[in-house]
């Protein structure tokens, strides 16, 4: 009993120590949820900017993509030069290339006006 418990104990070790490190401060998804919390802020802040205009008309589109490259949302992502990553959410589309350009882009406005 004492030797399957012994093996059982060395094969759920590693198993949970790489769970663990693909969660927490210094994994691999610490780095995506630090994004994904930019990007939400950036939501906030172009939504109140955008408030305006009807949701999803062609001026609230045009709005929240202008916002979405002003200098107060480019110092969000600031942070990130240097890394590559692209975060694709129900809304948003954004890319992070390794030189620190960004693009976020709105995914329903896309479909809406672009395949007109």
């Amino acid at each position: 009993m004492k030797k399957l418990i012994f093996i059982l104990m060395v094969f759920l070790l590693p198993s949970c120590t790489m769970l663990e490190m693909a969660t927490t401060i210094g994994g691999v998804m610490y780095h995506t949820r630090q994004i994904e919390k930019r990007l939400h802020k950036a939501e906030s802040i172009c939504t109140k900017q955008c408030k305006g205009n009807d949701n999803l008309s062609e001026k609230w589109c045009e709005c929240m993509q202008a916002c979405m490259v002003s200098e107060n949302i480019q110092e969000l992502f600031k942070k990130f030069k240097g890394k590559s990553a692209r975060i694709v959410s129900d809304k948003y589309i954004l890319r992070i290339k390794e030189d620190g350009f960004f693009n976020i882009r709105i995914k329903e406005c896309e479909e809406k006006y672009t395949n007109n």
